[in-house]
Order: C-alpha cells, then structure tokens, then sequence
C-alpha cells in the first residue's frame, strides 16, 4: 500500500501480504520526494555507479520532471517481469531488509522508480535487485 506522509515529502509502501522476513503491515520501503534523480543511461549500466552516486536535493517539482530512459544494471537480478525502458520521475530512497522472522531489520539505499500512477519498482541498490509493484483495483479484504 502507497501512502505519502503528512510532510508532502515522503511516500511509503507497506506490505500488503508479506513473506518470511518483512511480514505484511511493515514498511518495504519508503521514498523521499525531494531528491529526485535524473540519469542518462550510461549512468544507469552499472549497480557500482548507481551505489556511488551522492543524494542531492532536486529543486524540480516532481510533477515537472522530464521523462528518461529506464535502464537495469547489468549486474541486477529482476523477477522475471516486463520492465519498462522510460520511466516518469526517479527518487532517492530506503528499502527495509531483515533476516528471517523479521530479526534484525534495517533500512538499506535505493531507488524508487515511478514508470505511472498504477506501476513503480524499486532498485534495492545492496541487494543488487528489482522489484516491481503495480496498483491493485479490485478492493483487497
């Protein structure tokens, strides 16, 4: 579940369902809206590259950002899904990891990537992975 904090800065996704380290309910990572990132795609080829670069706030409204090109590092694992090659807008942020049970939970670099209202992912820059999340529409009971 998307939700922006009351700041109008911050937006966080909670676990819907859950797995064996971060249970459902719990923070899977959250996002900070002023520090925006625009990458050509040679910047983007390279997980090394992407862990190197330093957070700097955007003075870029995030509705007023351009479109760019969306690119996986070469040495990141996805799940198999479709990932777009352009994406809207692009945030420095955190995604929360644990160990099983969710023992020793911590909050690790990332980026949250927005491709349209109902389709995000986020880039777990130490997990050299991506994940993608799309907006359910049928009411979840």
């Amino acid at each position: 579940m998307l939700a922006y904090e009351e700041d109008g800065y911050t937006v966080k996704a909670k676990k819907i369902t859950g797995d064996q380290n971060v249970p459902a309910n719990k923070v899977t990572f959250r996002a900070d809206l002023r520090y925006s990132l625009i990458l050509n795609e040679q910047q983007q080829m390279d997980m090394d590259m992407l862990v190197a670069m330093r957070r700097s706030s955007s003075s870029v409204l995030p509705e007023n950002l351009p479109a760019q090109p969306f690119l996986l590092p070469q040495n990141c694992m996805e799940r198999g899904v479709y990932v777009p090659n352009q994406c809207k807008a692009r945030f420095s942020g955190f995604g929360q990891i644990a160990g099983y049970g969710f023992t020793n939970s911590s909050y690790t670099p990332g980026h949250w990537i927005v491709f349209s209202e109902d389709l995000f992912g986020f880039l777990w820059l130490s997990l050299q992975s991506f994940s993608m999340y799309h907006r359910v529409k049928d009411p979840i009971y």
